[in-house]
């Protein structure tokens, strides 16, 4: 098989997973090629929430929040099934924090504790309040520069006066915005701040929620040197015996990989197939992304 193309790392898909898979290649020093079948990043992480569940991280701690491993497995006993995966979630208890603090230090990824967001059942042994929960930090979209344009906008619902995004912090505030003056001056300064983004920008440029985190994972993949295709679609895997060689796209060109391919694409929850296989029988299709 003759490949125009050689990279160490080529990951398909760059949702938050793909563009995270490809930021540490790189940041490792490895040639890494960035593949998405859309003509923007960020999939569904865009029009999402962006929060990751990480228990006993060291954000908690800081806010005073109480927390452990233990505590953490034993919630997790009462909410997965048997021992369901059991090296894996020994290996995330364990790793979990220790990924989010090499995150932060080698890329533009930035979270901060939700201090009260319970965990989905709360009344639960080992359930915490809060903390385990942690969010992007928002960001100014306007640090991407031309590669703003990239970037999936979020859902409709998620902004305000065509495209402004609020944080969770101005929401209280624009509840009172009529019956308090500092609350009135906070607003004012937001819808300001949309106004301006809106005269180089077809959106708000302050992110939050999933869209900062799809920022932030962009902006690393930019500065990593990551290369990225947009609107290219991988038709299969390429084969030397057994050994995964690298992709070929859908127009036939080989690319290969040196040292791997990172399948970071989802789709699995919009494949019945894949969902009878390994889910529930009731469980019916997503609204996720594809």
């Amino acid at each position: 098989m003759n490949f125009s193309e050689n990279h160490d790392v080529i990951v398909i898909g760059a949702g938050a997973s793909g563009m995270t898979a490809a930021c540490v290649a790189a940041a490792e020093g490895l040639a890494t090629l960035l593949i998405e079948k859309a003509d923007r990043v960020g999939g569904t992480t865009s029009v999402s929430g962006g929060m990751v569940w990480i228990p006993a991280n060291a954000k908690m701690r800081a806010a005073g929040l109480a927390d452990s491993l233990e505590q953490a497995r034993r919630y997790l006993s009462h909410t997965v099934p048997g021992d369901f995966n059991g090296e894996l979630r020994e290996v995330f208890l364990a790793r979990a924090p220790e990924a989010i603090e090499y995150l932060e230090t080698r890329t533009a990824l930035a979270l901060k504790p939700v201090t009260f967001y319970p965990d989905y059942y709360p009344d639960l042994p080992g359930a915490t309040l809060g903390g385990r929960v942690l969010e992007p930090v928002p960001f100014d979209g306007r640090e991407l520069g031309r590669h703003f344009g990239l970037l999936r906008p979020p859902l409709p619902e998620f902004t305000m006066f065509g495209g402004m995004m609020v944080d969770r912090a101005d929401i209280p505030h624009f509840r009172k915005a009529w019956r308090s003056l500092p609350s009135a001056l906070r607003v004012a300064r937001v819808v300001a701040r949309h106004a301006r983004d809106r005269l180089s920008f077809e959106r708000g440029a302050h992110l939050v929620l999933g869209n900062a985190l799809a920022a932030r994972l962009l902006k690393s993949v930019v500065t990593l040197g990551v290369k990225l295709r947009t609107s290219t679609q991988v038709a299969s895997l390429s084969m030397e015996g057994r050994r995964v060689a690298g992709v070929t796209l859908a127009d036939g060109t080989h690319l290969r990989a040196r040292r791997g391919v990172v399948l970071a694409a989802g789709g699995f929850s919009n494949d019945a197939e894949l969902r009878s296989r390994y889910l529930p029988a009731e469980t019916g299709p997503s609204s996720a992304a594809c």
